[in-house]
């Protein structure tokens, strides 16, 4: 089953999607201030948004205010039994001719690639909308956990969004998430997962998708 960042994706781009894809974005879209903007573009069957009608800042007068950028992860990442495990999306952004990483809402203020913050260019307290899903190698043992991690100028922690299922006892089990955020200036966010299976296990998929509000 495609995740919600991926059908994401494929709406941006105005490819169509089947009345069980439509309805699973729908869902993860229902709680956020930005999903009337999305669903509507479902609902009235085109199956796209029209991104040339709706404009950004004079910076980027001739660009649609959505620039969605997904940031994913390569290589094998372990994650220590019940020892929180802070993410890096070694892999970089995946963008599309449209959307490249260079006009990005949310980019990485390291080259560890652990921390995001707004670009510059985006007004303070502007909406976000964050979408990823994370995925462990298969345990049935104890349950999993996402951080969302929001931190200010200082590294003070502002506050947390957590996200904790139990393990799937045949496959992998993934942790999806969407959540609609504003940010002062300063503002970081870090993504950080937990496990208690009791053994150390892998990142077997894993993205975090930025969209501007």
């Amino acid at each position: 089953m495609a995740t919600n960042s991926q059908l994401f994706g494929r709406h941006l781009r105005g490819e169509q999607l089947n009345e069980a894809e439509t309805q699973q974005l729908e869902r993860a879209l229902t709680d956020y201030d930005a999903a009337k903007l999305f669903t509507d573009s479902l609902q009235n069957g085109t199956g796209k948004i029209d991104l040339s009608t709706v404009r950004a800042e004079e910076l980027f007068s001739e660009r649609a205010v959505l620039h969605p950028i997904t940031y994913v992860i390569t290589g094998t990442v372990n994650i220590l039994n019940s020892v929180e495990k802070e993410i890096a999306w070694t892999g970089g952004a995946r963008g599309d001719q449209y959307y490249p990483e260079s006009y990005a809402c949310v980019k990485p203020l390291d080259s560890n690639m652990i921390k995001f913050a707004p670009a510059a260019w985006v007004e303070t307290n502007r909406p976000i909308l964050i979408l990823g899903d994370f995925a462990f190698t298969a345990n049935a043992n104890g349950e999993r956990t996402v951080y969302l991690n929001f931190y200010d100028k200082t590294d003070a922690l502002l506050g947390a969004y957590t996200y904790t299922v139990p393990a799937s006892p045949t496959d992998i089990t993934t942790i999806t998430f969407a959540l609609n955020e504003r940010f002062e200036k300063g503002d970081y966010l870090t993504l950080s997962v937990w496990q208690d299976s009791g053994s150390t296990l892998q990142c077997a998929q894993a993205d975090l998708t930025f969209v501007l509000g």
